[in-house]
């Protein structure tokens, strides 16, 4: 099964980062992730057994009297595949985020996940090409800082479907106020 863990910023938060990248959505063909699947992904995991999936929210438990943190959404930015933009997403900052990641991945070490290096990004779109540099360059360069209280985490199933993922959460831990 395919699964992450992740934190959901404030609806009213991906809603508007949803509306900000549909006003350019003229300037690169690509998929906009909708609002209600925005997730900052703390870990994925390709393919774990129901044992693994068991275990990881065994894991997770242990956390549930860690306390609550925020999370700055930064700026706009890009990642690329063959020096061509592949990923729009906003940039997180949080010292709380890393700590908190470098802790799961202590108590993860049980599980195969995707090892590249963490880096803390809230998905808007997956770009294919980019049609109108200017008017998507103007869209990076506009102001994308926004706050948010993490208060849970959660661990999610994701079915890929061929209109796109459907995810089902498995398991949430909420955190202290």
């Amino acid at each position: 099964m395919r699964a992450f863990i992740a934190i959901k910023p404030p609806v009213d938060i991906c809603k508007h980062y949803f509306g900000h990248i549909n006003e350019y959505a003229g300037s690169f063909s690509g998929k906009i992730v909708r609002y209600d699947q925005m997730h900052i992904t703390l870990f994925f995991f390709e393919d774990i057994t129901d044992r693994q999936k068991d275990m990881v929210a065994d894991a997770l438990k242990d956390f549930s009297g860690y306390g609550s943190f925020e999370i700055k959404l930064e700026k706009y930015s890009l990642f690329y595949r063959n020096k061509m933009p592949s990923v729009c997403f906003v940039k997180c900052v949080s010292e709380e985020l890393f700590i908190l990641r470098k802790k799961l991945e202590k108590q993860l070490d049980f599980v195969e996940f995707d090892r590249k290096p963490f880096k803390a990004h809230l998905t808007l779109a997956r770009i294919k090409k980019v049609s109108d540099d200017d008017n998507f360059n103007r869209f990076l360069s506009e102001s994308a800082v926004k706050y948010f209280s993490v208060y849970e985490i959660l661990f999610i199933k994701s079915t890929l479907k061929s209109n796109g993922p459907v995810y089902e959460t498995i398991f949430k831990i909420n955190l202290k106020r």
